[in-house]
Parts: C-alpha cells; sequence; structure tokens
C-alpha cells in the first residue's frame, strides 16, 4: 500500500501549447524595433495571446514590427484579423509591419488573403 505523499508525480501530457510568442524589443538610430516569433498555430484559440503580447505597442510606438513566420504552422482568419489589426494600429501611429520568412503553408493564406500591400513579406529567399 502506498502511502499518499509517496506516490509519484501525475504524469502531464508532453505536447506543445498550441503558440508560443516570442517577444523582443530593440532600440534602434530612428526608433524602436520590435521582434515577435510565432511558433505554433494563430488561430481563433490563440490570437488573444499575440494581442495580449502586443499590447505594449500601444505605448511603446514603435517604427517597426517584424514577426517571424518561419514556425507557424497554421493561420487562420482570425489570426489574419489580428495581423491585419496590428498592422492598421502600427500604420495609425506612424510605424510599419512586416511579416517574415513564412512557411509554404502559410504563405500560401497569405497570397490567398491578399492583404494590405503596404504589410511587406520578407520570404525565406530574400
Amino acid at each position: 500500500m502506498t502511502e499518499l505523499g509517496n506516490r509519484p508525480p501525475t504524469t502531464r501530457c508532453a505536447c506543445a501549447p498550441p503558440l508560443h510568442v516570442d517577444l523582443v524589443s530593440t532600440g534602434t538610430d530612428t526608433g524602436l524595433r520590435v521582434d515577435v516569433r510565432l511558433d505554433g498555430e494563430l488561430d481563433l484559440a490563440t490570437v488573444d495571446l499575440v494581442t495580449d503580447a502586443l499590447a505594449c505597442l500601444r505605448d511603446e510606438r514603435p517604427e517597426l514590427v517584424v514577426i517571424d513566420l518561419s514556425a507557424l504552422r497554421f493561420v487562420d482568419a482570425h489570426g489574419l484579423r489580428v495581423v491585419d489589426s496590428i498592422h492598421r494600429e502600427l500604420c495609425g501611429a506612424g510605424g510599419r509591419l512586416v511579416l517574415a520568412m513564412p512557411s509554404p503553408r502559410v504563405a500560401r493564406v497569405l497570397a490567398v488573403a491578399e492583404l494590405d500591400p503596404q504589410i511587406s513579406v520578407w520570404s525565406r529567399g530574400g
């Protein structure tokens, strides 16, 4: 018989979270640059993570926000809406948004979505 205090730890699912957001701010000669790395899936279930993580942008007013999409496996219409919202907010404050290195799957979604042409997309090839 095992005592309660001697039980082995409960096993938890080793699944990765649906989306991980990394944010790094860097001061430059011309202003503030924010690099964001999205890893996982950007959809209805995760857009609030991105919105919350980028809430600081409202006060800091960066000149440039680069969102690295190289580890993003999936994006849906809700994810595209949040990207468009970030773009509009940045433009309104004099900033600029760049989407960097989307995977082929995400690049196809971006092409079909016909986002605002002012949103630059930096591909893997240059």
